[in-house]
């Protein structure tokens, strides 16, 4: 059983709420939006396209929902793989969080390469040197303190979001 966190010990907030929200959009917002809506919506069309997304979006909801229940009444230092061992089996729980890392392995791979597709457009660069850029930058993120981090994430995505509304605009 995994101790509850309580004191200077367990978990501190270094995140507001604003950069929280900011990351959870980054997060919803990712690559599969951009690359892969194209083709479905071709394929299906927009009511597909629109009953797929509010279905998997409810079970998402729900999920989460879930996920937020047992934060609140059982805060524990760790992901939602604690809850697993908690709840069901630590075995369980060190599958589940294996499998979560090579999930998050695979997710930037794919980024990576995503990026290379999107890039390949606009530069005569070799597509490794584009994945070693993006690769080194996600590390340097990912290695700064959690405050940092939050407001890193918070402008990049403000940033995008200006240059595509300026893109938009130039556009019409």
């Amino acid at each position: 059983v995994v101790p509850a966190v309580t004191g200077k010990d367990g978990l501190r907030r270094q995140l507001s709420a604003r950069q929280v929200q900011m990351i959870a959009i980054g997060g919803t917002i990712g690559t599969g939006l951009f690359l892969g809506t194209g083709r479905s919506l071709a394929q299906g069309g927009p009511g597909s396209l629109l009953v797929c997304y509010a279905i998997v979006g409810f079970i998402v909801y729900v999920t989460l929902l879930l996920l937020g229940e047992m934060g609140t009444q059982y805060p524990v230092a760790g992901s939602f793989t604690v809850y697993s061992g908690r709840f069901f089996s630590p075995s369980y729980a060190f599958a589940l969080s294996w499998n979560y890392w090579f999930t998050d392995a695979v997710s930037v791979a794919s980024d990576l390469t995503a990026a290379q597709l999107v890039l390949q457009f606009w530069t005569d660069w070799h597509p490794w040197v584009i994945s070693l850029v993006f690769l080194v930058f996600l590390l340097v993120v990912n290695a700064t303190n959690v405050h940092s981090y939050g407001e890193m994430g918070e402008q990049i995505l403000k940033q995008t979001h200006c240059c595509s509304a300026h893109e938009r605009h130039q556009n019409t």
